[in-house]
């Protein structure tokens, strides 16, 4: 008991001592620091959330917050803007309200932000992260978002990958605004409430899209719609597993005759009725 708690004491007291060290504007020895990785520091055990100062970093490109459950949210979201250079954001696995994402409007150097498993709830706000045109790499994945994809995500024109797995959003793919992401190349929806339009004509002209992920959301039938000729969407993984039509048996995806450059396709637990086209 006495070593338990001896370590605890310890350890909090190097945390207090590190982050001292590390934020004090005194310091100008990481003024020039590209890269942080400060990953697992801040325990769920500590009685007061950490304060983290980053103003002892203006030259910072990539900041790795890992694993945090302790953080002061207030006074980092104030520190955050003061890296006007700041490329890479990584924050996975550390609680931030929501409203964390009207926050980094600010951020326009941003090229990559990874906020997988972070409890975030609630429909996406259409403030802040919606300005980040310069964004490449998003990653919302295994939160509790609701609803439909707002509008404002058009405004990230610059996207390459995008993942929004294990969330609850909802609405037709076809009309959501993930079909003006022109420049994705991977694309991950798999596990929420999307209708996924069996034509995929809404990503006809998706040339740069080789890794789709649809698994776990409702397959749809657009029979209205006879495929003629080669699309520019030529995926080389395509995975669209249990998604069933609410029992309904619908016919394998025509689309799937016309793609030539696959390397990978899951259609396992959809029940198909018919041929796979070949």
């Amino acid at each position: 008991m006495y070593l338990s708690t001896n370590y605890v004491f310890c350890s909090k007291l190097f945390n207090i001592i590190f982050i001292f060290f590390l934020s004090s504007t005194a310091n100008t020895s990481f003024s020039k620091l590209k890269t942080l990785y400060l990953g697992g520091i801040f325990p769920k055990k500590s009685s007061v959330p950490a304060q983290l100062s980053l103003e002892a970093f203006p030259s910072l490109k990539r900041l790795y917050l890992t694993y945090n459950y302790h953080l002061n949210q207030t006074m980092f979201i104030q520190t955050l803007q003061v890296l006007s250079n700041l490329e890479e954001l990584f924050l996975d696995q550390s609680p931030l309200s929501i409203n964390f994402l009207q926050t980094i409007g600010a951020l326009t150097s941003l090229r990559s932000i990874s906020l997988s498993n972070r409890g975030f709830a609630g429909t996406l706000p259409t403030q802040g992260w919606c300005d980040l045109k310069n964004l490449k790499e998003m990653d919302l994945s295994g939160n509790e978002l609701v609803g439909m994809l707002p509008s404002c995500l058009a405004n990230l024109t610059s996207l390459r990958l995008l993942d929004i797995s294990q969330n609850q959003f909802t609405g037709n793919v076809a009309s959501s605004h993930l079909i003006k992401l022109i420049l994705l190349q991977y694309l991950s929806i798999s596990t929420n409430k999307f209708q996924v339009p069996d034509s995929f004509k809404s990503f006809a002209n998706h040339s740069n899209l080789k890794v789709f992920l649809s698994d776990f959301n409702q397959l749809i039938p657009e029979n209205d719609h006879v495929q003629t000729r080669v699309p520019k969407f030529q995926p080389r993984v395509l995975s669209l597993s249990n998604c069933r039509a609410n029992e309904e048996l619908i016919k394998p995806p025509s689309l799937l005759y016309y793609l030539y450059d696959l390397i990978y396709v899951d259609l396992s637990f959809d029940q198909f009725m018919g041929a796979l086209p070949y």
